[in-house]
């Protein structure tokens, strides 16, 4: 009887320190969501990642400077040198999702 109280109690206090884990990675993630959103996407270098997925999905080369300057630029990005992906361009039908869902 005791050792069964027992288990009980071990067992309420492992599923107690789960859900604490999960809930505060849970607040963590929406708070990196919520900082990433406030601040400007185009600003940051995630725009390099989806400019280089939009013009692979149009069929153009994301290494050229102008096409993705003038891409970036139409994002409100107000830099005068191109962010370009320095990734293999085995590596760019990774960002093509991102890129397409803003079409």
């Amino acid at each position: 009887m005791l050792a069964e109280r027992s288990y009980q109690l071990q067992s309420q206090i492992f599923f107690a320190k789960i859900g604490r884990a999960i809930a505060f990675g849970v607040i963590g993630l929406v708070g990196v969501f919520v900082v990433a959103v406030l601040t400007h996407p185009a600003s940051k270098d995630y725009i390099a990642y989806w400019s280089a997925g939009r013009l692979v999905l149009h069929h153009a080369s994301p290494y050229q400077t102008q096409s993705v300057l003038s891409l970036e630029q139409s994002q409100s990005y107000s830099g005068v040198k191109p962010l370009i992906m320095r990734n293999p361009p085995w590596a760019l039908f990774w960002w093509c999702p991102s890129a397409s869902s803003m079409l």
